[in-house]
């Protein structure tokens, strides 16, 4: 089947045969509404449709059966109380709930967050962020794996001063634990948090202790905040911060990228989840590059947990000339390079790994300068049954 969005507004669904048939998916729209966006529930079996009156500034958001018909459609969230605007945000991984937002007056900001049913009715809906400070709002939300919390930052309490929440997807906003302690004058947290993939935790960075100098952390998902614990260990440069970070998929290890060693050279280290031990730096350890040689804002820890696969400046900074492997227990010898070495004023300016981590596709003008190209790099190692003659084990042909 396929579902999509015709000129007028209407969403079909083809159904595949001899002679496929439209069945009209969405309500009928009221006023000056048309639909904003459509999508899938996770489980494929409804389909979320969003309306917005722009005249009006209002929106709504409906359920509807895949199969149809349009009679079937449930309404998810309309108005909020204080004449705030419904936005659908997310649906849970295991579809069950719905998460939207309410754009409220003045200034339409983002000062409300809620839950309801993803069958409805819209009357079922929680609030899950209580009151904002005047001026506070929402500035990054996330669902854990397991549907059971939301994790949202905002400047809920202080205007301008970023915090760090976590809540029950069921609510009630009265079981809202802020994630951190107290943060130093001006103190913030990025918009960069984690959710481990098993639900647990919540890894951040945040200029927690002192302003401007951003440090990695992690905290139990449902705090409280006495339990955050700091991902680095020792003496610290000065300029040295955190710009971004990822778990591991076993949940057991947080990789961050922070200029530790050389101020501005940013590299990729590893940390236990809970803080139990110093943290290891991953990239530059078998050589002394360049100051310039750093690793780039593009990066991802492959799906079997052990290695790092990254962008990276050659001979200056936001060159982009590379991209990078290397391990994060039992390291090569030297960082793997994974493309060709571009020609002068080559660059890679995107990278993506397959779904199972057998190969990477990249775009550069790595043969002919500005003559953007897609290349492919093979991330297979020999597996389990090598000695034998046996390649079972081993990830399918990229």
């Amino acid at each position: 089947m396929r579902i999509f969005r015709t000129v007028g507004g209407a969403v079909v669904l083809v159904v595949a045969g001899p002679s496929p048939l439209g069945v009209r998916l969405d309500p009928p729209a009221a006023g000056d509404e048309t639909i904003l966006n459509a999508f899938l529930r996770p489980d494929g079996e409804h389909l979320l449709i969003q309306f917005l009156d722009q005249v009006a500034t209002t929106a709504r958001a409906f359920t509807v059966p895949v199969a149809g018909p349009a009679t079937a459609a449930i309404l998810l969230a309309d108005e909020t109380p204080g004449g705030c605007t419904a936005f659908a945000a997310d649906l849970t991984p295991d579809s069950t709930r719905l998460l939207y937002a309410g754009f409220c007056p003045p200034g339409s900001v983002f000062t409300q967050l809620w839950s309801v049913p993803a069958t409805g009715p819209a009357t079922a809906a929680v609030s899950l962020a209580g009151s904002f400070t005047t001026g506070g709002t929402v500035q990054g939300l996330a669902i854990s794996p397991d549907s059971q919390r939301v994790v949202f930052s905002a400047d809920r309490l202080v205007d301008e001063r970023i915090d760090l929440w976590s809540v029950p997807i069921l609510g009630p906003a009265a079981a809202l634990v802020q994630l951190h302690p107290s943060l130093v004058t001006n103190g913030d947290v990025k918009n960069s948090f984690r959710i481990s993939p098993d639900s647990t935790r919540v890894a951040y960075i945040a200029d927690q202790i002192s302003d401007e100098r951003f440090f990695p952390y992690s905290v139990p998902i449902a705090g409280p905040s006495t339990e955050a614990v700091t991902l680095y260990q020792g003496i610290l440069m000065t300029g040295g911060d955190a710009l971004d970070l990822a778990f591991t998929p076993d949940s057991a290890r947080v990789v961050f990228r922070m200029d530790l060693a050389v101020d501005q050279r940013f590299d990729l280290y590893w940390a236990p989840a809970d803080g139990s031990a110093a943290q290891s730096r991953i990239t530059n350890r078998g050589s002394n590059p360049a100051p310039e040689r750093s690793v780039a804002f593009r990066w991802y820890v492959h799906p079997d947990g052990e290695r790092v696969l990254y962008q990276f400046d050659e001979f200056a900074a936001l060159d982009e000339r590379g991209i990078g492997e290397q391990r994060l227990v039992g390291p090569y010898i030297a960082d793997a390079r994974l493309n060709g070495v571009p020609v002068a004023g080559g660059k890679v300016t995107f990278f993506e790994l397959f779904p199972d981590g057998a190969g990477l596709v990249y775009r550069a003008d790595e043969i002919v300068d500005e003559k953007f190209e897609l290349f492919t790099a093979d991330l297979r190692r020999f597996g389990d049954g090598f000695e034998e003659g046996s390649t079972a084990a081993w990830p399918d042909l990229p």
